[in-house]
Formats: structure tokens, C-alpha cells, sequence
């Protein structure tokens, strides 16, 4: 809310939407885990911000929203890049709650290096 009332037009903020909070995945009906956190775009817009969204895993996407996000010249902007956890990493995708709060063990580590090593 300060951003927008002190017109500060220069700050610029990227959100990694995994849908991911500290304790689960974040609900967007009733029947999954956490806090409902559904259409962000319009929370960040009732604070007074220019909202762009992206596909974050697409660089072209996500480099592309940035100079949208420069037009905007009165209030403050958000580029909201929607991910998936540990997209491209099998292991991860399949078990994202398991890797979101822990450390990994050794053996993941190696798993993890060989995947993206692979690529």
C-alpha cells in the first residue's frame, strides 16, 4: 500500500508463483491446504500496482513483460511469473512438498546433478 500512495513508480518486483506457502500448496478452492491466495493479479492491483503475468519457465515470456512493466509510469509494477516447483526435475516435480521446506540428502543432491546435468 505505501508504494502505491507514495507514487514510487520506479520499484519494480517479481513474484515466483509456485503456489507454494511455508506449510503446503497454496489453495485456490477450499478442499487444498493453506491460506486461499486465488487471482494474486488482483490482490497486488488493490494496492495500487501495475500487474503484468508470465510464464515463468519461458525466458522470452518473462523477459518480455519487462519493459510493459517499465510503461508504467505512475505507481509500481509486479511481474507475476507463474512456475511450477522444481520444474524439469522429476524428483522435485513429482514430490514438490518434500523439497520446498527440507534440505535435500546426498543421494538427492547427486540425483539432482545428474538430472540437470543431462539437459
Amino acid at each position: 500500500m505505501l508504494a502505491s500512495a507514495c507514487g514510487l513508480s520506479n520499484l519494480n518486483a517479481v513474484v515466483d508463483y509456485n503456489r507454494y506457502q511455508e506449510w503446503g500448496r497454496a489453495r485456490l478452492k477450499d478442499s487444498e491446504d493453506t491460506i486461499p491466495i486465488a487471482d494474486l493479479s488482483s490482490k497486488w492491483r488493490a494496492f495500487g500496482w501495475s500487474v503484468v503475468e508470465c510464464d515463468g519457465h519461458n525466458f522470452e515470456s518473462l523477459i518480455g513483460s519487462l519493459p510493459t512493466i517499465e510503461k508504467s509510469s505512475d505507481r509500481p509494477s509486479v511481474v507475476i511469473a507463474h512456475t511450477r516447483k522444481g520444474k524439469g526435475i522429476r524428483m522435485i516435480e513429482d514430490q514438490p512438498r518434500h523439497f520446498h521446506c527440507t534440505s535435500v540428502s546426498k543421494r538427492e543432491h547427486e540425483i539432482i546433478i545428474e538430472s540437470l546435468q543431462a539437459k
